[in-house]
């Protein structure tokens, strides 16, 4: 499937569980960057979460479907089961593989900015996308272009401004907060009796 000239895009996490928080990202980041295709990645070993519980893969996946299905442009992509843990740089060459030559945008929040040096394989990660900074704390676009060209001088990188209000996964996992939740999510959630051990 040849890529070259399209904007293929990449926005991974934990989702756990997904939130109408993220469903404004993908929506943001489609309008603005014009994208062909943007896939949504649930990180089945998320390696900032090790040691860290978090809910069975197949139910997040299964989660993401109930969000994103419908959307125009959006696809969910699967991790293979063959990998300890789940790093962007072999998501971005599992892509690269399906969209040769394309232009490949990867979307994170500011929260993983600070710490991106840390990332697996960071300096070549930034050498193969533009990076897509959605910003939510309130830190300037300089101090965080600053930060990212500090692993790589090189990079390319492209700051959203804030796209939804400040809310977490762990707002719902923790205290039950539900205003910015999906229903048919609750209802999946109910129905499967996840997070109960959370509360």
């Amino acid at each position: 499937m040849s890529g070259v000239n399209k904007n293929i895009g990449i926005y991974g996490g934990t989702f756990d569980p997904v939130h109408e928080g993220h469903l404004k990202v993908v929506q943001s980041v489609l309008s603005k960057l014009k994208l062909d295709v943007l896939y949504v990645v649930a990180a089945r070993n998320p390696w900032m979460k090790k040691g860290k519980k978090i809910t069975p893969y197949t139910h997040r996946l299964n989660m993401l479907g109930l969000v994103f299905e419908q959307e125009k442009k959006t696809k969910i992509l699967a991790e293979g089961k063959d990998r300890e843990h789940s790093y962007s740089i072999d998501t971005v060459v599992d892509v690269e593989k399906k969209h040769p030559g394309a232009n490949v945008f990867l979307i994170v929040g500011e929260d993983v900015v600070c710490d991106f040096e840390k990332w697996e394989k960071a300096k070549i990660l930034l050498n193969k996308v533009t990076l897509v900074c959605v910003k939510r704390e309130g830190r300037s676009s300089v101090e965080l272009d600053k930060k990212i060209k500090q692993t790589n001088r090189n990079a390319q990188v492209v700051f959203l401004e804030k796209v939804n209000d400040v809310v977490s996964s762990s707002a719902y996992r923790e205290k039950g907060a539900t205003r910015f939740m999906n229903k048919d999510v609750l209802k999946y959630i109910k129905t499967h009796r996840l997070y109960e051990y959370e509360r």
